[in-house]
């Protein structure tokens, strides 16, 4: 708690007299709805560290997540996020570098305040499924993305009493849970409805990427209602009275995403989220989420499902401070079962969580599947090796493409790029690895190593499990690339573009590694910002390396 504190007096610290009081305000008048205010008389001529000591006295362990709610309600979103993310960082346990787990982006809180951790699915349990239940599930593609979600999230309205407060949560966890599936989120926020069509109608646009993906989701959260036994999302401008047409009917995304108009998702899961209300039915006692007072060779909808926060008819609720129930269900479920249960039984997990949630009125919520069209089992997880290494090195070095700052088509910037990449996969393969051997799997205790007991002292110790193969009986790249083919459905490049070495001799080629880690001492600094999204330290490595290279070769 007194590290709690102090993160709080900092950041209350940062505020200017009119800020501060500001602030103290809302405390006194309640920061959210379901938030008992605290007594006026104890803030009258208070400093920071009494508001702070007031706060954690009244609050106990909530007042950090309250705090950052009462900068959001006085518009100092950039103070509230950074305190958010103070708050994660000491919470995370303190580990050592060396056999440090790779770095993640930061993630959500829970309401409890723990930090959400996604369990990742074992080499095992995959293999097992593609090989007796092969048929019955969408099999996962080979490209770098597992496939683009788009999440809009309207927060602020036209008419203020609309404003949904904590909705802010909702998109942090659904942004953050996408990304950690793998997903490419786009995210826009406060979108009329007409709006939403058009991001909507523009994401089933996005041909490159539907085409090399495996799956997709689409997420809305808004205000929502039912007309005309349609359901219904409200746009930013609506008003019961004066704007009543800014709204967007949730089955048009059905049209924009089905065969003829997204050819490039045939036969991909299509997963639809909608957090709104469908209805004035009681379902909670927070801040309700409705508004106050074809083709003739394919299925023209095939391969969808969409879950909704609330049955036919019925109010959606959601917390100031935590968030929507049924985002956070879908979070905390996906997090802890998503690496061995398929979409469905997930969604079951969430349906019967909200069921049997205490509920302190007759209101109850439950959430409710519509317009299903799976003809497969779709699994969420898969290889984490790509999504931990391989295409966050690949990530940063299409940046430096796009930027033109190198040049692949020169053979040494091939030969170095080559030559780099293999030494970070190298580090990262390592981590992951040892990662795995560490991690105890539920109900079935330590998973089965993947290396030698040994510690690994060069690649070929780190890939090689038990049982030890000999290289002429393994393919050539021309046959594991047919193998390749004939497994999975999809290409391997055949054609090696590594570089030829263009040192004459040994000397050359060791002072280049001298003088270069003089500079780079430590490449798992490069490793390490590069999966954070960092790609400076890598772009200033690289060039480094082409330079050098160039000088003396």
């Amino acid at each position: 708690m007194d590290i709690t504190k102090r993160l709080m007096l900092d950041a209350l610290d940062e505020l200017v007299k009119a800020e501060f009081k500001d602030f103290i305000w809302h405390l006194s008048n309640g920061v959210a709805e379901d938030i008992k205010p605290i007594p006026r008389g104890k803030l009258e001529e208070v400093d920071r560290s009494d508001v702070v000591d007031c706060m954690v006295k009244q609050y106990s362990d909530d007042a950090g997540k309250i705090t950052v709610q009462a900068l959001r309600n006085i518009k100092q979103n950039d103070l509230a996020k950074r305190l958010e993310l103070k708050f994660r960082e000491v919470q995370q346990p303190v580990q050592d570098a060396r056999h440090a787990p790779v770095p993640v982006e930061p993630q959500p809180l829970q309401s409890d305040g723990k930090l959400r951790n996604m369990t990742q699915s074992s080499q095992e349990f995959k293999q097992k499924m593609l090989q007796d239940v092969g048929d019955e599930i969408y099999r996962p593609a080979s490209s770098q993305r597992k496939g683009s979600a788009l999440l809009i999230t309207n927060i602020v309205f036209d008419y203020k009493e609309y404003n949904r407060v904590g909705a802010e949560i909702d998109e942090e966890n659904m942004d953050w849970l996408l990304r950690a599936l793998g997903y490419s989120v786009v995210k826009r926020r406060n979108l009329s409805g007409e709006a939403i069509d058009r991001e909507v109608r523009n994401f089933s646009k996005l041909l490159p990427e539907h085409r090399d993906s495996d799956s997709t989701f689409v997420v809305i959260m808004s205000h929502g209602s039912r007309i005309n036994n349609r359901d219904a999302i409200l746009g930013v401008h609506y008003h019961e009275k004066n704007n009543p047409k800014d709204v967007y009917f949730v089955d048009e995304t059905f049209s924009h995403l089905n065969s003829v108009n997204c050819p490039a998702l045939i036969h991909k899961p299509k997963v639809i989220l909608i957090q709104a209300c469908r209805g004035d039915h009681p379902g909670g006692v927070e801040v309700r989420d409705q508004v106050p007072e074809s083709d003739s060779w394919f299925h023209e909808e095939k391969d969808f499902v969409c879950f909704m926060s609330s049955l036919p008819d019925t109010a959606s609720y959601r917390n100031a401070i935590t968030g929507s129930h049924f985002i956070n269900y879908i979070v905390d479920v996906f997090c802890e079962r998503a690496h061995e249960h398929h979409i469905m039984e997930l969604f079951t997990k969430v349906t019967s969580g909200m069921a049997t949630r205490p509920g302190r009125t007759r209101d109850k919520l439950l959430p409710c599947l519509e317009r299903t069209s799976l003809t497969k089992k779709f699994y969420l997880i898969w290889p984490e090796i790509n999504n931990r290494v391989n295409y966050t090195l690949k990530e940063a070095l299409v940046h430096l493409v796009d930027q033109e700052l190198i040049d692949m088509d020169c053979n040494i910037t091939r030969y170095c790029v080559s030559n780099l990449i293999c030494q970070l996969c190298h580090l990262g393969i390592s981590r992951v690895v040892e990662a795995w051997n560490n991690h105890r799997i539920p109900g079935v205790n330590i998973s089965q190593l993947l290396q030698e007991k040994e510690s690994p002292t060069s690649l070929h110790r780190v890939v090689l499990q038990k049982k030890k193969f000999s290289s002429t009986i393994l393919p050539n790249g021309t046959e594991a690339a047919d193998l390749y083919m004939d497994t999975l459905g999809s290409s391997l490049i055949r054609v090696s573009s590594f570089g030829m070495d263009p040192f004459t001799s040994e000397h050359e080629k060791a002072t280049v590694e001298q003088l270069f880690s003089e500079k780079w001492p430590d490449i798992a600094v490069l490793f390490n910002n590069a999966v954070n999204k960092n790609f400076l330290p890598f772009k200033e490595a690289l060039i480094t390396l082409v330079t050098l290279t160039q000088r003396y070769s």
